[in-house]
């Protein structure tokens, strides 16, 4: 049996009992519609996830417009654009669903987020899975290297995909970064043609 969640079960999480409520906002994904081929899952949630005094909404709204405006959307539109994508085409998560400023999340916290990961997987069933930056890559492959195997994919029940986050990426020279989109636009295609 599938297990199915909705945006609201996310949104309204209060899993976290050690973190208080004002601190944070949960946040579903870039998108509700789930039927992508490509899912980007990245760390947790940047700017736009801290509780405002405005409705759902609206804060959805701006959250995905501060996603947007990025530098992960950015780097993402140099990825895609030979593929004839942009971000519009992708459903982008988070392993935590909830901003914690400055600091990487307990792994208490990863615990409690990783179910709704999954099942966002398990509903979306991406052809391919791009997991950006160290925290992801650890948790979906665990025995793997950022730096030795960038760009590689990964075959279990899905096609992972193990990517520097992309602020890493701009602190490489223009050549460097140009390679590295090359080799993470190669491998996703070479995925999305199996």
């Amino acid at each position: 049996m599938n297990l199915i969640i909705t945006p609201d079960q996310v949104t309204n999480c209060n899993k976290c009992k050690w973190v208080p409520r004002t601190d944070l906002k949960p946040r579903w994904g870039t998108t509700t519609v789930l039927n992508k081929q490509i899912m980007i899952i990245g760390e947790s949630p940047g700017c736009g996830s801290k509780t405002e005094d405005y409705d759902e909404e609206t804060f959805q709204q701006d959250y995905e417009h501060a996603f947007r405006s990025n530098l992960v959307a950015k780097f993402l539109n140099k990825v895609l654009l030979p593929l004839h994508m942009n971000i519009d085409d992708v459903f982008m998560t988070n392993l935590v669903k909830c901003a914690h400023g400055d600091t990487r999340p307990e792994q208490r916290t990863i615990d409690n987020c990783k179910l709704y990961t999954y099942i966002q997987m398990d509903m979306c069933k991406p052809k391919a899975i791009i997991l950006l930056g160290k925290t992801p890559i650890q948790h979906f492959t665990p025995y793997t290297s950022i730096i030795s195997n960038h760009s590689t994919v990964y075959t279990k029940k899905y096609s992972f995909i193990c990517s520097a986050h992309p602020s890493y990426w701009t602190r490489q020279t223009f050549k460097e970064q140009h390679y590295l989109e090359k080799m993470l636009t190669e491998s996703v295609k070479k995925v999305l043609e199996e």
